[in-house]
């Protein structure tokens, strides 16, 4: 019959799509992991315009930050935005600060780095938002071109502390070269199920000064379609050492950047706290080329390690004065207090200075969790201090009002260097699961009380989960 013929070729149509569009993303996976590198960065390296786009959390809970790159001054730092749903006709016009970019590469490449707060946001509220792409004078009003300015990012606001149940999305140790976790963080994007805030625990790119910092200039257009429309948090990592950080001090824009420019500062997204560390100043990076082709030595930094130490310990503080409106204190730094892969010392010697001057303070100020990268693969720690497991004393939950923070190693966002794996088993008492494969997280608050932390492969399939329950987040009073 007709009804039939047509119900036939309907089935076929949507059959075929369905295909077509796993056959896509397919493709597209294969091609993100197996790409020739250096193609990517002759492709995403060397626009002639505004790029590298990619936001922050600002100082208040009511803005974030907009920055991006531009290969000529004369460039404006000027954005525009306004409510998604009627943007481009309601737009507010406004202007940030420039900065010259010089990389100590043979080839001195130089570029803008641009800067905008975009304040008075709503709480939770859609926006839209572009920035200036041109040369030319910028009208008074939002009209102008749509040649003058960028492409169009979307991004929704933060909020203060009746903002209860973020999402965070969680990782480290994500290269230009083999990104394994990008599909599956941009098919969350797209389906409005991921973080609203990304947390990147260090290493980038692998590495932004290579090439004369064009890998930098490849992997933020590379990552600009997520970065630019998801506030992204950041620390240091090993591989942002060359000279002195540079690439990684001028490309990001973290609150208090005057101040420590980006290697350590805190934050506060809805109903918790964040504080980011450095735990490279301990280091010393050898024989490496800087301005001029020279050959010398970075770090170690100990002026900045006691400064470090000296804003956190002041920081915690005055977290916990309120504690009553942002109960949750998280912590992330690069390389781990505890971890058992074979891939170097770092999980062997375990006697880290970071670890020494960090570890009470964590414990005495009561962080609930501490996230770690440098490994690459994925480890869970039972809650810990010195060394010893403090699970609850609630039977058969250990991370119900657990006697010690949670530490979470999360490096395997995927890059050049592989996958770590655990040839020794278990390094230690401390540790509950080890999965050497690639994968992301996403940390889950749900209250002042609960959160999910949940490990996911890069299928999107969850391989890990613990509830936390926290009805003191005072590790003494439990223990009374």
């Amino acid at each position: 019959s007709t009804q039939s013929t047509w119900g036939f070729f309907f089935f076929f149509f949507v059959t075929m799509r369905s295909c077509v569009l796993l056959l896509l993303l397919l493709i597209f996976a294969v091609a993100t992991a197996s790409v020739d590198v250096h193609e990517r960065v002759r492709a995403y390296s060397g626009i002639d315009g505004a790029n590298q786009v990619h936001l922050a959390l600002g100082e208040r809970d009511d803005e974030v930050v907009v920055t991006w790159l531009s290969p000529r001054q004369a460039f404006p730092s000027t954005a525009r935005f306004g409510p998604a749903a009627t943007f481009p006709a309601d737009t507010r016009i406004v202007h940030g600060v420039v900065r010259k970019f010089v990389d100590n590469g043979t080839l001195h490449h130089t570029q803008w780095v641009h800067r905008v707060v975009l304040p008075n946001l709503a709480p939770r509220a859609r926006y839209t938002y572009q920035v200036w792409n041109s040369s030319t004078s910028i009208p008074s009003s939002g009209s102008a071109s749509d040649d003058s300015w960028s492409r169009a990012f979307e991004f929704v606001a933060s909020a203060g502390p009746s903002w209860t149940n973020p999402v965070f999305t969680v990782y480290g140790d994500f290269g230009l070269e083999n990104p394994r976790a990008l599909p599956a963080l941009t098919d969350e994007l797209q389906n409005n199920s991921g973080g609203d805030v990304i947390v990147h625990v260090g290493d980038f790119a692998y590495d932004m000064f290579q090439d004369n910092a064009t890998w930098g200039d490849a992997w933020f257009n590379f990552v600009e379609p997520l970065y630019a429309r998801v506030p992204v948090m950041v620390c240091p990592g090993n591989h942002e050492g060359m000279y002195d950080f540079l690439n990684y001090r001028e490309r990001f824009s973290m609150p208090g950047r005057a101040r420590s420019e980006n290697l350590y500062y805190s934050f506060n997204a809805g109903n918790t706290h964040w504080i980011a560390y450095d735990t490279e100043v301990y280091f010393v990076y050898e024989a490496m080329t800087d301005h001029g082709g020279v050959h010398r030595n970075f770090g170690p930094y100990p002026q900045v390690a006691k400064a470090q130490l000296r804003f956190i310990e002041e920081d915690l503080i005055r977290a916990n004065k309120e504690r009553a409106e942002r109960p949750w204190i998280v912590a992330f730094g690069h390389r781990p207090f505890y971890c058992s892969d074979s891939d170097d010392d770092d999980c062997v010697k375990m006697q880290d200075q970071w670890r020494v001057d960090l570890e009470k303070l964590f414990f005495e100020h009561g962080v609930d969790i501490v996230f770690e990268a440098h490994q690459h693969s994925y480890e869970r720690l039972w809650p810990t201090y010195l060394g010893q497991v403090y699970n609850s004393t609630t039977p058969n939950e250990p991370y119900t009002n657990p006697l010690a923070p949670i530490h979470l190693v999360a490096g395997a966002a995927g890059c050049s260097e592989g996958i770590d794996v655990f040839e020794k088993g278990p390094l230690g008492v401390w540790s509950a699961v080890r999965i050497a494969d690639y994968g992301y997280g996403h940390l889950r608050i749900h209250n002042a009380t609960h959160a999910t932390w949940e490990q996911l492969a890069t299928n999107k399939t969850v391989v890990d989960s613990i509830d936390i329950v926290r009805f003191s987040h005072s590790y003494a009073k439990q223990k009374q």
